[in-house]
This record gives structure tokens, sequence and C-alpha cells, in this order.
């Protein structure tokens, strides 16, 4: 209802930049041409998939997470960013038994320490962080995943129902051409 009272028009297929003020948009059976002054690029992103896990139905990124149909028993969260801190305190809150996989010295490596110590503080009690951790791969069983760590190089390995990879996202911009426009 907003767009159509903002009279915008919607176009289905995929778009790809001719230059920095022309689009053309692919369809199945026709493409059409469009000249713009601005453009807004809104591809969405999708997860980083890392070497050694693959996803699965045991080795999920933030949507499967947020897609399972039942409250996991346990999970190892690789990446201890926002996203995987965020989502290690949901399902830890839920009773979920979390184990977090950061590669760098603290969670959510980015912001002050201050408030890192309040989100440690908060997790105490239920979830394990291991910090200089580097993910070395996963095996996926019928009921669980292995994940195998390496800490001040020794290897470690936890097993888990669920194994979270929120190491990031990568934008879905790779076939637009964006180069062409400038961008």
């Amino acid at each position: 209802m907003l767009l159509k009272k903002n009279k915008v028009e919607i176009i289905e297929g995929e778009a790809f930049f001719v230059d920095d003020h022309t689009l053309r948009v692919v369809k199945e059976d026709s493409a059409q041409t469009y000249s713009f002054n601005n453009a807004i690029v809104a591809t969405g992103s999708r997860p980083i998939e890392i070497k050694g896990f693959k996803y699965s139905d045991r080795v999920i990124d933030s949507t499967g997470a947020l897609a399972l149909d039942h409250i996991p028993s346990s999970m190892v969260v690789i990446g201890g960013g926002y996203i995987g801190s965020e989502l290690a305190g949901a399902f830890a809150n839920f009773g979920t038994k979390i184990t977090i996989l950061e590669g760098s010295n603290q969670i959510i490596p980015t912001f002050e320490k201050d408030m890192v110590k309040l989100v440690e503080n908060e997790f105490a009690k239920k979830v394990d962080i291991i910090t200089n951790a580097m993910a070395l791969n996963s095996e996926v069983k019928d009921k669980s995943v292995v994940v195998t760590y390496e800490v001040g190089g020794k290897q470690h390995t936890v097993e888990a129902e669920y194994c979270l990879v929120t190491v990031g996202r990568r934008p879905n911009t790779d076939n637009c051409g964006l180069e062409v426009a400038g961008v």
C-alpha cells in the first residue's frame, strides 16, 4: 500500500548495470532497459561459508538458526561477533548449552572492552566462551556435529546438536555490474 501510494513501480527480474545511469532487467522471456538519476542497490547478503564447515542440517547459518523448529539441547557457535553473541545469548536463555569459539582474544571484538565485559558477565553462568580459537572442521553425525578447533597449538573437540557459523556475510553483488556503474 505504501509503495502504491508513492507511485513506486515494482519490476521483477535480474538487474545488471549497463553504466552509471542505465540498468537492464532481464526476465525469462524479455528484457527492458531503464535510465535513472540515482539507484539504491539492495541485493541482500549471504552467509560466509568457511572451509571445513559446509552448511547442512547440522551446520547452519543465522537464518537456519532462526528457522529451527525446536530449542536445541546444545550448540557450538563459530564466531563471537555481535550476531553470534546475540543468538548465543537468546538460545542460552531458552536452555541451550552454548559454546562460543571466537578467533580473537574477546567476543564482540569490534566493541570496547568495557562493553564486552558486561556481555561476558551476563554469559558467565550460561555460555562457555573460548577465545583465540581457530575452528578447523566439523564432522556431521546423525543427531549431532563434532567441531574440531585449535587453541594455543593444541587441538580440541566439542560435540553439539548444531554448529552455528556466524563469521560474517557477503553482499549479493557479484554479477550485477557494479564496476560499470562506478561503484
